[in-house]
């Protein structure tokens, strides 16, 4: 079946055009603040120091010395953070999930991290805007955007964008879920809860968390699937879109699946060498190249979009790149793990989201 609607937007008109300018305009502040942060500075310097103590063969013997007397630039704080904060890439130079970043921290952090240096991780965590509740900055938005994610975040996601509605901080006339067709494990079902009981991938969990959080049921029924034929690569080729019609409790519902829309190839090592891999699954990008064509905003129109405290930076990077080149302008908001009795995140999820912040800052700023 093939969706009318999956289009690219018309050529952008002096809106757009200003939006575009808005969102680029962010991510220059967001370099300027990484490269201006003395506390940053500091906390890479003592994580490098700690971790080739512990012995950690990611760190070459010539790292620890680059890590404390960087250039004051942006290329170089990336560069160090990339050193110093990541606790994703293997051994083996292939790049993990999140949850893999445990053993890893366990291992190369967690024997040596003092109250104080954690403390200081926390404060350029704050600094940096990943911790804490935020809310829209004005109310009136074209849609409200629930990020995918897994486990029980995508639960959480859709409360809170259901907080901000009921509670009138976010007004709008539409809802938007976007997830992709990443499978869900045992594990991760478990991590999840009852609602993620019959899970098999991620656009599973978005639905389950909107009938969770509305009292809905959406069968098959409410599904419209088709392959995109603009996608040349061989790659997930197929969007789903489930659409549930407003009611007296919640605005018009759409919970989209994407297919790998933007560039899938991404360079990664392998045995120490580097290489370019093709990538299967949807991600952040992926997800808002779908979002903006299937919803053919107006140009200058607002969305809001809920994630993790932890994840707003990164995800706004992304959104003012992906989407400012669209002429939308994205706001998004967090709620830290406490608000939905969720633990705190730890010391190496939070190093590894700034990387992942500046990384997404790099990326966004080339496009």
């Amino acid at each position: 079946m093939t969706n009318p609607n999956l289009s690219t937007l018309e050529p952008y008109d002096t809106t757009a055009s200003l939006i575009e300018m808005k969102q680029r305009d962010r991510l220059l502040e967001q370099k300027e603040a990484l490269v201006e942060s003395e506390g940053l500075r500091e906390v890479i310097g003592d994580i490098a120091k700690l971790r080739k103590g512990l012995g950690d063969p990611n760190l070459l013997d010539s790292d620890t010395d680059i890590l404390t007397a960087y250039e004051s630039d942006f290329d170089g704080v990336r560069n160090a953070m990339r050193s110093a904060f990541d606790f994703r890439t293997k051994p083996d130079g292939s790049y993990g999930e999140r949850w893999e970043s445990e053993e890893r921290a366990e291992k190369y952090l967690a024997p040596a991290l003092t109250p104080e240096l954690e403390a200081k991780i926390y404060a350029v965590a704050e600094q940096f805007g990943l911790t804490g509740d935020t809310e829209p900055q004005a109310a009136e938005a074209a849609a409200g955007i629930i990020l995918g994610a897994g486990g029980k975040a995508p639960l959480d996601r859709t409360l809170y964008i259901k907080e901000l509605i009921d509670q009138g901080k976010l007004k709008t006339d539409k809802i938007v879920s976007l997830g992709s067709e990443r499978p869900v494990n045992d594990a991760e079902r478990a991590r999840a809860g009852e609602y993620a009981a019959n899970a098999e991938t991620e656009f599973d969990l978005m639905i389950a968390a909107i009938e969770t959080a509305y009292g809905l049921k959406i069968s098959a029924d409410d599904i419209t699937e088709w392959i995109d034929q603009t996608i040349e690569h061989d790659v997930p080729r197929t969007h789903k879109v489930a659409a549930i019609p407003a009611s007296d409790v919640h605005p018009d519902i759409f919970i989209v699946s994407s297919a790998v829309t933007t560039d899938p190839y991404v360079n990664g090592t392998k045995d120490g060498r580097p290489i370019t891999m093709l990538r299967t699954r949807a991600n952040t990008k992926d997800t808002f190249d779908t979002l903006g064509k299937l919803a053919q905003f107006e140009p200058g129109s607002k969305v809001v979009a809920t994630t993790n405290a932890h994840f707003v930076p990164f995800q706004g990077a992304v959104a003012a790149g992906e989407l400012g080149k669209m002429g939308i302008d994205t706001e998004v908001v967090g709620y830290d793990p406490t608000h939905y009795n969720n633990a705190p995140k730890k010391s190496h999820e939070l190093l590894q989201e700034m990387l992942t912040v500046a990384d997404s800052i790099a990326n966004a700023s080339e496009e």
